[in-house]
């Protein structure tokens, strides 16, 4: 397989300071390329800051790294890359002997990554933005504290513990089930009038839908259970959040 290619380095210093001032930021830009073998899928690990996914119609996935950091820090985050199980992984890193006194000193690394968009895809963050368009496979997006907006025509796993999470199915029915876990926020999943899909639902946040929903309670765990088929029922798609507010909502896609 050839190996990646880091296509360009762009370092240049923001006007926030002088030079020896520690207040001072560096931004860099990093680029890569990498062709995708056949029937692989690619994972996207990210740390420092967000992710945003797009799909295209090339056999490549391209990447760019916007990285921001103190000038005082001597470290630079650079993007790794490995092909294991069938799945070309994909992540940010900095180095591992980096000293104490520079990990404490703030830093981000905002991740563009264009992929085919007939693949399955993971998307992993620590607690920013997760983003996936323009997508037509299978979906893993992950983050703690952080937003999830996906809009894709396979199925999805989707965990949040705490933030706001927004999800378009864009197909009518799917190959595999779908999840979404989260603990706290507002989850709103979209499905198309003419979808096919049995979503359960179980929060002690409140429940918005559009479809007839057949409802269970449990007061003693303040929790409720909700089943939603929608048109003749098709893959399960199962929804679990400790005290969110859980949307399923209708959408017409001319």
């Amino acid at each position: 397989m050839p190996r990646p290619m880091i296509v360009g380095l762009l370092l240049m210093s923001l006007p926030l300071g002088a030079a020896e001032d520690e207040d001072a930021w560096v931004v860099q830009r990093q680029t890569w390329e990498h062709a995708l073998a056949a029937g692989h899928g690619v994972v996207v690990s990210n740390p420092f800051g967000s992710i945003r996914v797009r799909g295209w119609d090339r056999p490549m996935v391209s990447a760019i790294a916007n990285i921001q950091k103190r000038s005082v820090n001597p470290a630079t985050a650079t993007l790794e890359s490995e092909t294991a199980d069938g799945q070309l992984i994909l992540e940010v890193t900095f180095p591992s002997e980096e000293k104490p006194e520079w990990q404490k000193k703030p830093r981000r690394v905002d991740l563009t990554v264009l992929v085919p968009s007939n693949i399955e895809i993971v998307a992993k963050s620590a607690n920013d933005l997760v983003e996936v368009k323009s997508f037509d496979g299978d979906v893993t997006a992950e983050t703690g504290i952080g937003d999830i907006f996906v809009k894709t025509k396979g199925a999805v796993n989707i965990t949040c513990r705490q933030g706001k999470i927004t999800v378009f199915m864009m197909s009518t029915k799917w190959a595999r089930p779908s999840s979404l876990e989260t603990v706290h926020g507002t989850a709103t999943v979209f499905f198309q009038d003419s979808a096919n899909a049995l979503v359960t639902v179980e929060t002690a946040g409140k429940l918005v839908t559009d479809f007839s929903a057949e409802i269970e309670t449990e007061p003693l765990k303040r929790k409720k259970r909700a089943t939603i088929r929608i048109g003749q029922g098709g893959q399960p798609f199962e929804i679990r959040s400790n005290m969110g507010q859980i949307e399923i909502m209708r959408f017409f896609n001319d």
